[in-house]
């Protein structure tokens, strides 16, 4: 999920550079471009918060007993 919020952030900035240097910056694409950006922005931050415990209880780690007769 966050690697997803990650490339929609970057086609966004690139969308709005392209934009830019194209000449074609009306407001409601640009106000439009800059709140999915600051969406997709404040969104990554608290699910990487969320989503750490959850890794770190899904992975094996070398100390388990169960792990070392493997």
């Amino acid at each position: 999920m966050i690697g997803c919020l990650i490339a929609f952030l970057v086609l966004v900035v690139s969308a709005f550079i392209a934009l830019n240097v194209m000449g074609y910056a009306p407001p409601g694409v640009m106000l439009g471009l800059i709140g999915g950006g600051l969406l997709a922005l404040i969104t990554i931050g608290p699910l990487a918060f969320v989503l750490r415990p959850v890794q770190e209880r899904c992975t094996i780690r070398s100390t388990d007993p169960v792990f070392a007769f493997r």
